[in-house]
């Protein structure tokens, strides 16, 4: 921990700002009114995480109480923070203080938040939300005093930067389509359940949710529409991307060779409701009968952490599997922040709460996407299968978003299986599992600014498992919760009706695929009745 003058450097706190980002001259309006979320530490979580995840084949969920009694903040902490905002005149949000969320809410002027924090606050100009725009950041790390430092962990809110993307792929396919329901019956998916009783969280970064072409997309497949509801997190409220917006992406995403690149806002609004009527649309094709949450938050680290946290924290919805199929490289999102991010997706597990991310389509060429690099997310990446086939021939995606963490360590339970893959790395690998997401000339059938459109990426693969695990769930009447060490352990240990198809063939940018677990499609694909099998 380093000293600066009477205060300490809070670890890993610095910004990281995109490649060619130019940071202006130009100070934003340090009267401009900002808000903040602190989170805290709790010296005792390590431990009491590794004694309940130790020693058990499935992993019990723990009521409020007992994670607010085990896993919470000390009432100290709070205290301690909030006496330090009100020296600086920071507002403290009282409704936000539960042991259990580890977190304190602060508003105020941008001016009294940087003498409390020791920063200095300036504009950068740098890719966001896949476009060049300008941004607030802070120039250096966040500075506390000694006590402080040993209370609070990180701090979000005051970097604006965005670096997340939607991992809808840009599709190579054109005009042939596969129902969803198809791809399901080929993993073998239960049939005589339908997650009903289970709640499937969604995360929504900026857009809205396209109900018409929802309406749409089940009345084409004689299907009730499953029930939908949305959050919007802070009271978070942004543009639904018009049917002809959303069509000229959809033609954007298919005929040029690189999409993403400066995106308008009318793009933007149209990715985003995109993005959302894959998830929704597909989530009701696999699990008609749960009901689906949506959490819309702002685009940026402090948005995407408030959903996730509103969806794991709320009591009255009970989510039961969380997807997300936005990402960020790695590099981009900064330690203490991946670090706040993992201890939350920790209290998710705790809860017995799947989360289910996309690994990225860009066959990893910028590094692993965050947060599927977390080991405490079920990371989905891609596969490919050979239309015109009438047995499955299954091979890793090339897109496929796949590596190594840079940031965490294997979980014991992934361990043995990176040293295979490769013995010389220390790090975290992703994927854990896959699904099919690039079909060549099939992509799955979906409707789309009044259109049916075929689409593909690990943004289809991580829905397939999270109404996956909704159907398991119904079936074992019992929440799977933490899934990632089940899998590896039965896996290995299961000569016959192992719990996943081992995809051996193929390769993503600088990964092969082989036996057992790789860098391009994990543990393999889902075999629905073997998964079930090796769970009761």
């Amino acid at each position: 921990m380093r000293r600066s003058g009477a205060r300490v450097v809070l670890d890993k706190s610095q910004p990281r700002y995109a490649s060619g980002a130019q940071i202006t001259v130009r100070r934003p309006d340090l009267r401009t009114r900002a808000r903040a979320t602190l989170f805290l530490r709790n010296p005792g979580f390590e431990d009491a995480f590794k004694k309940w995840s130790s020693h058990r084949s499935r992993l019990v969920a723990l009521d409020w109480e007992q994670i607010e009694r085990d896993f919470g903040v000390s009432p100290h902490y709070f205290a301690d923070v909030e006496r330090y905002a009100l020296r600086y005149h920071l507002e403290v949000d009282r409704k936000r203080k539960r042991p259990a969320e580890c977190t304190v809410s602060l508003t105020g002027k941008l001016e009294d938040f940087g003498r409390a924090f020791g920063i200095e606050f300036v504009e950068v100009e740098g890719y966001v939300d896949l476009r060049v725009r300008r941004y607030r950041s802070h120039l250096g790390p966040i500075l506390l005093p000694p006590r402080l430092s040993r209370v609070i962990e990180a701090v979000l809110g005051l970097d604006r930067s965005d670096p997340f993307r939607s991992h809808t792929l840009k599709p190579l396919v054109r005009k042939a389509r596969v129902d969803p329901a198809k791809v399901a019956q080929q993993y073998r998916f239960p049939r005589d359940v339908d997650g009903t009783g289970e709640t499937i969280a969604v995360i929504l970064l900026g857009g809205d949710v396209p109900l018409d072409d929802i309406r749409a997309y089940f009345r084409h497949r004689g299907q009730r529409v499953p029930s939908i509801e949305i959050v919007r997190v802070e009271g978070h409220h942004d543009q639904m991307g018009q049917a002809e917006e959303i069509r000229a992406m959809v033609r954007q995403l298919v005929t040029k060779d690189d999409p993403w690149r400066e995106l308008n806002d009318s793009q933007m609004r149209a990715l985003r409701t995109l993005e959302a009527a894959v998830d929704l649309e597909l989530l009701g094709t696999f699990a008609p009968g749960a009901k689906l949450v949506v959490y819309i938050a702002r685009p940026t680290f402090h948005g995407k952490f408030e959903a996730f946290s509103r969806a794991i924290h709320d009591r009255r919805r009970d989510v039961s599997v969380i997807c997300c199929c936005w990402g960020a490289q790695e590099d981009l999102v900064p330690p203490a922040v991946c670090c706040a991010f993992d201890r939350l997706f920790r209290i998710a597990a705790l809860r017995g709460i799947t989360i289910c991310c996309s690994s990225g389509d860009d066959g990893g060429m910028g590094g692993v996407q965050f947060p599927a690099s977390s080991p405490h997310v079920l990371a989905c990446g891609g596969t490919y299968w050979e239309p015109g086939r009438r047995q499955r021939r299954e091979e890793a995606w090339a897109w496929s978003g796949g590596g190594f963490s840079k940031v965490f360590e294997p979980g014991k339970w992934q361990a043995r299986d990176v040293k295979a893959y490769r013995p010389h790395t220390k790090w975290r690998g992703v994927p854990d599992v896959a699904a099919r997401a690039n079909l060549q000339n099939e992509g799955y059938e979906l409707v789309a600014g009044g259109c049916l459109v075929p689409m593909g990426g690990t943004s289809v693969a991580a829905p397939l498992w999270a109404g996956l695990v909704a159907l398991l769930n119904q079936k074992l009447g019992a929440r799977l919760g933490f899934l990632a060490p089940q899998l590896y352990r039965t896996q290995r240990e299961l000569a016959f009706r192992k719990p996943l198809y081992d995809v051996s063939r193929g390769y993503s940018y600088g990964y092969e695929a082989r036996s057992g677990w790789d860098a391009c499609t994990g543990l393999g694909s889902p075999n629905g009745e073997g998964l079930l099998a090796a769970l009761r």
